[in-house]
């Protein structure tokens, strides 16, 4: 399953890493550099395993567990960099004293709960359940 340019790769994702902390123009607080090391090998080896599956037409739980896993991080990247460059907006679950920490939870659940309920749309028929698609679908019929 391990190729070896995987095995190539990882040791020139650590070394280029360690100057960036180094010169602490990153810094750790609670990650370090052995968990990338892991990481680079589980993830890609599951990456290589899922590849081949992913080429091929993707039926019952799979499909939605896919599509789940290819929009989360894009409705999370959309939904994160207002909060990160604009400051525009804070949540105030009242989880935890800091209102950064209480944003961030926040946020993670709300993207998280926004994909599932995307990919249940879609899954369900999506066209059915919004109303504004539904009137453009009757308003075509109408003019044919």
């Amino acid at each position: 399953m391990m190729d070896g340019t995987t095995l190539y790769r990882q040791p020139i994702v650590i070394v280029l890493s360690c100057p960036f902390v180094k010169l602490q123009i990153y810094t750790l607080h609670w990650w370090r550099i052995e968990y990338t090391s892991v990481g680079l090998l589980v993830y890609f080896s599951i990456a290589k395993a899922l590849y081949p599956r992913i080429l091929r037409p993707v039926k019952r739980w799979l499909h939605p567990l896919f599509l789940y896993l290819c929009t989360a991080p894009l409705l999370g990247t959309l939904h994160i960099i207002p909060l990160m460059l604009f400051l525009n907006r804070y949540y105030h679950p009242g989880w935890f004293s800091d209102r950064a920490h209480d944003t961030t939870a926040f946020s993670s659940i709300y993207y998280l709960s926004g994909t599932f309920a995307v990919v249940t749309a879609v899954k369900l028929r999506w066209k059915h359940f919004v109303p504004i698609a539904k009137k453009a679908r009757d308003l075509r019929g109408l003019h044919s």
